[in-house]
């Protein structure tokens, strides 16, 4: 059965492989077409000669090249809206150019060929023309894979210090993914099965609660994205009076978004009500043990 799925599985990314690399040549032959057909000022002819060049050397298969040809479509069509305020790579082709970087990222994240050296070069140079947050995601992913967790966190860390505000969330998630992986560890490495809050001190945990109290105080409408993440985090470490201080800071501070946010305020009300009760619980287990 096994060896089955594996060739269904063979076959299915075959067809996927050669389905892909049809459209790249229907591509290729219909912007040919509008290199000899369309009448465009010298900026867009670069931009349509590029393209092709870009589909070339897709369909001949080298990342690097087609990172530099991307590389290259991205200045030209940069330069052209920014000088004329169109985009004939959008016009004619329905191609934003703007998302080549997170295409670009992509590649890199996917590709064996490119030295984990090289793909931090190129995914940093991506970072200083795109804002977008997939392109922050892929370079964490990518330090994690190639450096270490902890070395994720402190890059980070340190984008945080220098005023990137979009850097919050995605330290928030680093720091509670090592939380869980030191409580792994400590978990086999005392042969416990059954979690027990006090193995290990969630040292990281509380540096994510701190700093995202220092969010909220400094911008509210950042509760609900917290929320999302400390929500689960709190179940999965079973952390309940840390739980149930998060939440009454955060419904203190939910008060400016109360009128056009009751909704929020119902939610962090129903979850301090929620944890306080397990704490009550908590607690008097404890005594009946004593």
């Amino acid at each position: 059965m096994r060896k089955v799925l594996i060739v269904f599985l063979t076959i299915l990314t075959i067809v996927s492989l050669s389905v892909r690399a049809e459209d790249v040549v229907k591509k290729l032959d219909y912007a040919r077409q509008v290199r000899s057909t369309h009448s465009l000022k010298p900026q867009g002819q670069a931009v349509v000669d590029q393209y092709i060049a870009l589909l070339e050397k897709r369909i001949a298969g080298d990342d690097s090249k087609v990172i530099e040809a991307y590389d290259r479509l991205y200045e030209l069509s940069d330069h052209e809206y920014k000088t004329t305020r169109k985009s004939t790579l959008y016009s004619e082709f329905l191609f934003d150019y703007s998302g080549i970087p997170l295409i670009i990222c992509q590649i890199c994240r996917d590709s064996s060929r490119i030295t984990p050296n090289d793909a931090d070069e190129i995914i940093r140079k991506q970072q200083m023309r795109s804002a977008d947050s997939r392109i922050t995601d892929v370079f964490l992913k990518h330090i994690k894979t190639h450096k270490s967790l902890t070395n994720a966190i402190d890059y980070c860390v340190q984008e945080v210090a220098q005023g990137k505000e979009s850097f919050r969330i995605p330290l928030a998630k680093l720091r509670i993914e090592y939380q869980r992986e030191l409580v792994r560890r400590a978990l086999k490495e005392k042969n416990i099965e059954t979690w027990d809050p006090n193995v290990i001190e969630h040292g990281q945990l509380k540096f994510a609660l701190s700093e995202a109290r220092e969010a909220i105080t400094e911008n509210p409408n950042m509760i609900t994205e917290y929320d999302r993440i400390f929500y689960e985090a709190f179940e999965l470490l079973n952390t309940r009076e840390e739980a149930a201080s998060f939440y009454a800071f955060a419904l203190s501070h939910a008060a400016s978004l109360v009128h056009t946010n009751s909704i929020l305020a119902q939610m962090l009300n129903d979850r301090l009500g929620q944890y306080k009760a397990r704490v009550r619980d908590q607690q008097g287990s404890a005594g009946d043990k004593r």
